[in-house]
């Protein structure tokens, strides 16, 4: 898909400039106590929304009120030393570390993600986004505050509600802009939320380094951390609005329609050949990624004890953040088999060569190639999220990343527990992932069903209906 920023025609917007206050406000929001207050800021932020059809100019203000949200709240100096932090100031034994708070994570993801998705088509994704980041500002209180087992896990439980809601975050982006912006957008939102991971992780080591008595007590670290979250929450109000209506929820159409009208509303989501192609690709390539995500410290951490932890999380950060803004260059390449095929195949090279230099006991080695795994992999991501809202046949954004995320960490889980079971280190869980990647290439090769990839739209999206969230 062209990024270039070319009028289209489109959807008459949700909120109209020339609306009243009051009008825009009974016509996006039903009445919320809790969000009374959200509700007027973002309403009176409606006539701010710059229409980025209508140039390049148009498209940097809508970018930055979508980016710096997610900006802000991974700008988080305390970020590489959570576990020294958990272990030092709070008292927590490794044991328990691993037995009874880290895996509260992965449970509260399956337990959330999916709600998550389903939430935002109901009261619309707005609401859910700031649930989200309120989860944000729990885990920080609980990590300055909290003390003991459970409230540690109490705190990874609320963090995992907090990453449920990214889905929903980057398919806003899907939402409140034009199908011409969408490539752009995707990739300059994607490599903000991990240039302020960038920030965060270099600003937390540069404290370090000045102020080496920070390393007997690490609070004032996650105290600035808490405040950038907080920040965060702040640039919730620059949330452009909807450009469009969104379909009934699902459970308004199980309600209207059936079980059957429901499963045709959410198969839909996969109908064409593209989007099952890049469905197979959350399924393989992400569930890898997320392998790789678990164990490249420890990879690293086996080669030198000494491997700079903080560095290392910033240049995988890094990677992230240039791969993600490499993605709006991509143009209508993203769309053709032939990018997963050679992104892939790069990718599972990538892989083994980590494995293979660090059995042979090279630090620097696997270092770069993690780093340049992590690069490739934004890449994919940003170009698929894209494509696959440009060929989505219904604004069910929230829903379709939410369930296609949601696949991919069950993936990983089911690889995880195997992988546990017959003894995997953590190269050879770089191998699985290198395997996975393989399986995208074949993949992407292979007659999958759907429609055609020509007859994607390449517009804007067809809306089921004009119902309104909630």
């Amino acid at each position: 898909m062209n990024s270039e920023l070319l009028p289209q025609p489109a959807a008459p917007p949700v909120a109209d400039a020339s609306a009243s206050i009051e009008n825009c406000a009974a016509i996006l929001y039903p009445t919320s106590p809790l969000l009374s207050a959200a509700d007027t800021a973002y309403v009176l932020m409606a006539p701010l929304t710059l229409d980025a059809s209508a140039g390049p100019d148009r498209l940097w203000p809508l970018a930055l009120r979508l980016a710096l949200l997610g900006f802000l709240v991974n700008c988080k100096p305390s970020e590489p030393f959570l576990t020294q932090y958990l272990l030092t100031n709070k008292h927590i034994s490794s044991d328990d570390l691993e037995a009874h708070v880290y895996p509260w994570s992965t449970i509260g993801s399956f337990l959330l993600l999916l709600p998550a998705g389903l939430a935002a088509e109901h009261f619309g994704s707005r609401r859910v986004i700031f649930c989200g980041l309120l989860c944000r500002e729990a885990t920080r209180v609980l990590l300055i505050l909290g003390e003991g087992v459970p409230a540690m896990a109490a705190m990874q439980l609320s963090y995992a509600g907090a990453v449920a809601v990214d889905a929903v975050y980057f398919a806003h982006i899907f939402a409140a802009a034009p199908p011409s912006a969408y490539a752009a957008l995707t990739s300059i939102v994607y490599a903000a939320y991990h240039g302020g991971n960038v920030l965060g992780s270099l600003l937390g080591q540069g404290a370090l380094a000045l102020w080496p008595a920070l390393a007997a007590d690490l609070r004032p670290l996650f105290i600035a951390s808490c405040a950038t979250t907080t920040l965060g929450l702040g640039a919730f109000f620059l949330l452009p609005p909807p450009r469009r209506a969104p379909p009934p929820s699902l459970a308004s159409v199980l309600r209207g329609e059936g079980a059957r009208g429901a499963w045709a509303a959410l198969s839909g989501l996969w109908a064409t050949a593209s989007s099952r192609r890049w469905l197979a690709w959350w399924v393989c390539a992400s569930a890898g990624a997320t392998l790789v995500g678990n164990y490249f410290q420890l990879q690293l951490a086996a080669v030198s004890v000494e491997t700079p932890f903080g560095l290392l999380e910033a240049g995988m950060e890094v990677g992230l953040a240039v791969g993600a803004a490499a993605a709006r260059c991509l143009g209508g390449r993203a769309g053709r088999p032939a990018f997963l095929v050679v992104t892939s195949a790069l990718m599972g090279a990538l892989y083994v060569g980590c494995a293979l230099f660090a059995e042979a006991g090279s630090l620097w080695a696997p270092f770069a190639l993690n780093v340049g795994a992590a690069a490739l992999y934004a890449l994919q991501l940003a170009a698929g999220s894209a494509r696959l809202a440009a060929g989505l046949r219904s604004a069910r954004y929230a829903l379709l990343f939410s369930c296609n995320t949601l696949a991919g960490l069950a993936a990983a889980a089911l690889a995880q527990a195997v992988g546990a079971g017959v003894g995997l280190g953590a190269n050879g869980y770089y191998l699985v992932a290198a395997a996975a990647q393989v399986a995208v290439a074949a993949a992407a090769l292979l007659p999958l069903g759907g429609a055609p990839d020509d007859e994607e739209a390449d517009g804007a999206p067809m809306v089921e209906g004009g119902a309104e969230a909630g």
